[in-house]
């Protein structure tokens, strides 16, 4: 659910029309590219007010965007897309018509990864972001080779099992 509420509610605008960007913003949507799921968003069960089950309908919506396999390189690789041309697609999505490049920078800029691209934040700083964010009880999991530009996968943790690797 917090994937969905930071999704949804962090391309609010201030009072003064100017965007305003969450810190996590740029952290709400990996999970979902590795197809995790929060409880509210499995279980139809559970009772929430009508506004939650449309923010929850809302991230249903983007779950076109979530990876079958559930690892995403982080370089594109075998002809798949690289885990920051995808995060593009997915926040392109979210923002619709306020997306642009100035969307993106503010978004960076919140990441604290100023002035470098998405790929380098994926690669250098989501990870440690994510630890710190979930109290070191993370749920993605980032599996590189130490090299600045060589292997590097994000893979979701709960769905990670020998007939996925």
């Amino acid at each position: 659910m917090i994937r969905c509420l930071l999704l949804h509610f962090g391309k609010k605008q201030t009072s003064h029309g100017t965007l305003r960007i969450d810190h996590n913003a740029l952290q709400a949507p990996v999970p979902g590219l590795l197809g995790y799921r929060w409880h509210t968003e499995i279980d139809a069960e559970i009772k929430l007010a009508e506004e939650q089950r449309e923010v929850v309908e809302y991230c249903e919506s983007l779950s076109v965007y979530a990876d079958k396999d559930v690892i995403v390189c982080i370089p594109a690789v075998r002809g798949e897309a690289s885990a920051s041309g995808r995060l593009l697609n997915l926040l392109a999505a979210v923002y619709r018509d306020i997306w642009n490049n100035d969307t993106l920078t503010a978004l960076l800029d919140s990441a604290e990864n100023s002035s470098k691209t998405l790929e380098v934040w994926l690669r250098e700083k989501f990870f440690a972001q994510h630890r710190k964010l979930f109290h070191h009880r993370q749920f993605i999991w980032q599996i590189w080779d130490g090299l600045r530009d060589g292997f590097s996968v994000l893979v979701n943790y709960h769905k990670l099992d020998s007939k996925c690797l």
